[in-house]
């Protein structure tokens, strides 16, 4: 029988898998909870490779076969996984000098406030993060006036990224699962640094400046992206776009899309699959997601779950055609509050909508699902096997 990494790229690389491999989004609090839980032994260690078996451990006793999720840095909300994976050769941050301090929420007694400020000779940029329940949302962001887009050309080279933590990352979780590495798509890094609703001004009072930004992040990422995955480690890159229902699909179109669909040719010449990720409203994107052509779509929230989702997986199937592996569908409330039953009757529903003759399917639910029991995640597990 194969493995997990074994049949995660199989079904990832569009073939028939069998067993058919199960997996949901996890955030390392999530982990840490289930693990306490499960009586796993482990601690605060998991951010370092130290602690990779720990999350791979607790991923199988839920019956699941195990993705890991390292990121790249973005803005001031993700950032320990980077700095703790992608060190840089030290003369590589001379001008590029990032720390990090948390600091008491005046808002809420008992929560931090995570402070990211990287200090450049041409001055320095500081944003701000509450610190909730496994995640970190912006309070206030770190390019804060147009003149400050020209600090960016002070980011480290790529080149200069030592990259065997990575290697060796991949070399910990072996069979027993995939590395799925995610990287912010050029809106979405712009977003993160920016802040969504300051950037839909830009887009209104300054496009010739966003086209100036988005021009920078991109060169950047195709540069990082290629020494990512100059390894041949790398298996698996998500390009990130959780914030694209914020501007309408004609203005991705014309900003965003060839950007991105050059960074997706970047991984898929590399030999790694190339994953599109977009949390939210989908529907309104597939023309541009089709010409990127990635060769999986994610995690395909349906409506059902919130108000900020809309995929419809049938429709989803028929836009698409063949070409793109569908990788989710489930309802991520289901698996919050559903019995067993429940549970199979949501996991059927995805198969036939999103399958194709046993294949181009993977279940797979996103969202934090801190929600969902240990049961009833294996209930789903079991339901799709």
């Amino acid at each position: 029988m194969e493995g997990a990494r074994d049949r995660l790229l199989r079904a990832m690389r569009g073939e028939k898998a069998d067993p058919l491999p199960v997996s949901c989004r996890f955030s390392v609090g999530f982990l840490l909870e289930r693990a306490r839980n499960l009586g796993i032994a482990g601690g605060p260690e998991v951010l370092h490779l130290s602690g990779v078996g720990y999350l791979l451990e607790v991923m199988d006793r839920l019956e699941l076969d195990p993705v890991v999720l390292p990121h790249w840095w973005h803005g001031c909300t993700v950032f320990s996984c980077p700095d703790a994976l992608l060190p840089w050769n030290p003369e590589a941050t001379q001008r590029w000098r990032s720390s990090t301090l948390y600091e008491p929420d005046p808002n809420e007694p008992g929560r931090r406030v995570a402070v990211r400020t990287v200090t450049t000779p041409w001055g320095a940029l500081t944003g701000k993060a509450v610190c909730q329940r496994g995640q970190r949302w912006p309070i206030e962001y770190m390019l804060k006036k147009e003149e400050d887009v020209e600090v960016l050309s002070l980011r480290p080279d790529p080149a200069d990224l030592d990259l065997s933590r990575l290697i060796r990352l991949g070399q910990l979780v072996g069979d027993r699962g995939v590395v799925m590495f995610t990287y912010p798509g050029v809106i979405e890094e712009a977003m993160s640094l920016r802040g969504a609703e300051q950037f839909c001004i830009d887009l209104m009072e300054r496009p010739a400046w966003v086209r100036k930004l988005l021009a920078r992040l991109h060169e950047y990422s195709a540069a990082a992206l290629t020494r990512l995955c100059s390894t041949g480690k790398l298996d698996v890159v998500i390009i990130n776009n959780s914030s694209m229902s914020m501007i309408s699909p004609d203005t991705y179109s014309r900003y965003g899309e060839e950007m991105d669909r050059d960074l997706i040719r970047v991984i898929k010449e590399s030999g790694a699959v190339a994953v599109y990720h977009n949390c939210g409203r989908v529907m309104a994107y597939l023309d541009s997601i089709a010409r990127i052509h990635p060769d999986v779509l994610e995690p395909l929230v349906p409506a059902t779950a919130s108000t900020w989702a809309d995929a419809d997986l049938a429709e989803v199937r028929r836009k698409l055609g063949e070409d793109v592996v569908l990788m989710g569908g489930f309802d991520p409330a289901c698996l919050a509050s559903g019995d067993a039953e429940s549970i199979k009757v949501e996991a059927r529903r995805c198969l036939a909508q999103g399958s194709i003759r046993g294949a181009k399917h993977i279940p797979f639910a996103g969202g934090t699902l801190f929600e969902a029991g240990d049961e009833q995640i294996r209930a789903f597990a079991r339901a799709f096997r």
